[in-house]
């Protein structure tokens, strides 16, 4: 089953089962306007931010999101907030331009940035933080580890 994979400010990895309206799902993910960074390595992947993120206080910066961005495109990228990776394509079915990602290209992205080695590890570490949970889920969770990181630093 394909999934977005979405990385929280707090470095959460999380797969996320897409819905009828991929559009409103990344809205609802990165809390707002939604920005396209597009890649192309491993193959054509979009990550999607907070397009006033980097002017928000209450986001943090995303470093693992940032660090895949700028690696896959050789370029430069500061994200803050949440980081939605989606595929790049047109679905005919429901009309939709952000497609979930195939598995395979998930665990390509991910290994070597959310574990160190091995599709093994990827796959364990997601199952923890959140393997295919709905979109109300991952963004509940990625509130609720937001309050709870920010409590702690007061």
């Amino acid at each position: 089953m394909s999934h977005y994979l979405v990385i929280s400010d707090e470095g959460d990895a999380f797969l996320v089962e897409p819905t009828d309206d991929s559009y409103n799902d990344v809205r609802s993910m990165v809390e707002g306007l939604i920005e396209r960074v597009s890649l192309q390595v491993p193959s054509r992947i979009d990550c999607w931010v907070n397009e006033s993120g980097l002017l928000r206080d209450d986001l943090a910066v995303n470093w693992l999101a940032s660090q895949i961005v700028t690696e896959a495109t050789q370029a430069q990228y500061l994200l803050k907030g949440t980081a939605v990776f989606t595929g790049v394509g047109f679905d005919e079915e429901n009309g939709q331009y952000m497609i979930s990602l195939e598995p395979d290209t998930i665990e390509e992205l991910a290994s070597g940035y959310l574990t160190g080695e091995g599709d093994a590890v990827v796959n364990s570490l997601l199952k923890q933080l959140g393997y295919g949970i709905t979109v109300k889920e991952c963004c509940d969770r990625i509130l609720s580890r937001r309050e709870r990181s920010r409590g702690e630093l007061v």
